[in-house]
């Protein structure tokens, strides 16, 4: 599968313009052969040997990820899910919705986004007992690992930042995140 964006820093050749694995020349005559022949960025980077196909996977990758995460930061919009595009180029993504979701929010989120969403300090929440959210394919840091374990019911998020000495607005991220994919939720009162 391949996305799509309409803004110019997802683009491929952006991405490899911004990371200096090709110069302003060849990011201007990339553009201008696509242009010319039809043909997508990546196929045209390795057929000139500007690229390897292992760099242009991971690139792919990163390119996809992005405009993933940029999803988090749109007040308002559309997407467009098409099952088949008729592409010979498919790019598997080797992550899974919750790590997505959880890498979205830390990326994206800034402090006033997370007033307007998530829930007070005093807020308790609880891990999920439906085994397909709580034990979801997701990859956590020691530091993720220390504050998920704090979340026991018992605990407000207050009291969670206070354990862990992190910034507010990193565990409030981390929780929102995984209040998203329901890895925890809400304490009924």
């Amino acid at each position: 599968s391949f996305a799509v964006s309409n803004q110019k820093q997802d683009r491929l050749g952006e991405l490899l313009l911004a990371d200096r694995k090709i110069s302003p020349k060849q990011y201007s005559e990339i553009s201008q052969a696509m242009k010319d022949t039809g043909k997508r960025c990546g196929l045209l980077l390795l057929e000139s040997g500007w690229i390897d196909a292992a760099a242009l996977e991971t690139y792919l990758q990163s390119q996809l990820t992005n405009i993933l995460h940029s999803v988090f930061t749109w007040d308002s919009g559309y997407y467009d899910f098409v099952p088949s595009t008729g592409h010979d180029e498919y790019i598997t993504l080797k992550t899974t919705p919750a790590q997505i979701i959880l890498r979205g929010v830390q990326k994206t989120y800034t402090a006033e986004i997370l007033q307007r969403h998530f829930p007070e300090t005093n807020t308790v929440f609880v891990p999920s007992q439906d085994p397909r959210f709580r034990f979801q394919n997701i990859h956590l840091s020691e530091k993720e690992e220390k504050i998920l374990s704090l979340v026991d019911g018992i605990r407000s998020v207050g009291e969670i930042v206070h354990g862990v000495q992190f910034p507010l607005v990193e565990v409030r991220k981390f929780l929102y995140a995984l209040f998203l994919c329901r890895i925890i939720h809400k304490k009924d009162a």
